[in-house]
C-alpha cells in the first residue's frame, strides 16, 4: 500500500524525515500539497491540527517524530526495546533543535548560531552510543537517524557554511552524516534535481 504525505508545496521541511526513510527503504509514497483542504476534511473527526500528515490506509498520523517512528516500525527499523526511552528523549531533543534552527533563521536571531546551536550539536554528538554506527542501532538507520539528518540539511540550508563548520567539528556527528548521505537511495534522492529543498528561499543562507 502506498503511503500519502500531506505537506506544503515547494519544500520538504518537517516532512523530510519521512520522505528520506521511505526513499531509503524503497517504499512507495505520494505527496499531497492541499494542506488546508486535507486538514479541514479530517480535523472534525481526528486529532490533527497541522502538517505533516501521514495517511496509510485508514490510519492518519500527525507530528514528525510520530510519523517517522511509525514508518520505522512498519519497515522493521525501529530501535531495540532497551533503547526506547533514550531514543524518545533524543527524538524530543531533535524536535526542539529543528524548531530553534528554523525559527532562529526566520526571526533573524543571529546569536543562535554562536550560543544555542553549538550546545545542541553537543547533545547530538553525545547521543551516539559506543560501538554503534547509527543512533541507537548498529546495523541500519532507525527513525532517529532520519530525524537527525533533517537537522543537518536544515541547518545547512538556513545557516550555510558557519553551521556546516560547526557540524564538521563534531567528529562522530559528521562521520555519521557522511555515512547517511552516502546511502545509495538517499544519495540518489539528494542528487535528483527534481527533489525539493528542505526549506523555502526566504530562510536560505546567503550564498
Amino acid at each position: 500500500m502506498t503511503c500519502e504525505i500531506v505537506y506544503w508545496p515547494g519544500f520538504t521541511g518537517r516532512a523530510e524525515p519521512a520522505i528520506l526513510l521511505l526513499e531509503d527503504v524503497g517504499a512507495p509514497y505520494t505527496i499531497d500539497n492541499d494542506v488546508q483542504g486535507r486538514i479541514a476534511s479530517l480535523a472534525d473527526r481526528l486529532p490533527v491540527f497541522a502538517c505533516p500528515l501521514l495517511i496509510d490506509g485508514d490510519l492518519v498520523l500527525s507530528q514528525t517524530s510520530v510519523i517517522t517512528q511509525y514508518l520505522a516500525q512498519r519497515h522493521g527499523i525501529d530501535v531495540a526495546a532497551e533503547d526506547q526511552t533514550a531514543a524518545a528523549q533524543f527524538g524530543y531533543n531533535l524536535a526542539d533543535i529543528w524548531r530553534e534552527t528554523y525559527e532562529g533563521r526566520k526571526d533573524g536571531v543571529e546569536h543562535y548560531l554562536t550560543e544555542r546551536f553549538p550546545r545542541w550539536l553537543d547533545v547530538m554528538e553525545h547521543s551516539f552510543q559506543d560501538g554503534k554506527r547509527w543512533y541507537f542501532t548498529d546495523d541500519a538507520p532507525s527513525w532517529l537517524d532520519y530525524l537527525a539528518l533533517n537537522i543537518v540539511t536544515l541547518a545547512t540550508y538556513c545557516w550555510g557554511e558557519p553551521a556546516v563548520a560547526q557540524m564538521q567539528g563534531r567528529a562522530r556527528l559528521w562521520e555519521w552524516s557522511d555515512a547517511m548521505q552516502a546511502r545509495p537511495r538517499i544519495k540518489a534522492y539528494f542528487d535528483n534535481s527534481a527533489s525539493l529543498p528542505v526549506a523555502y528561499p526566504e530562510v536560505q543562507a546567503p550564498a
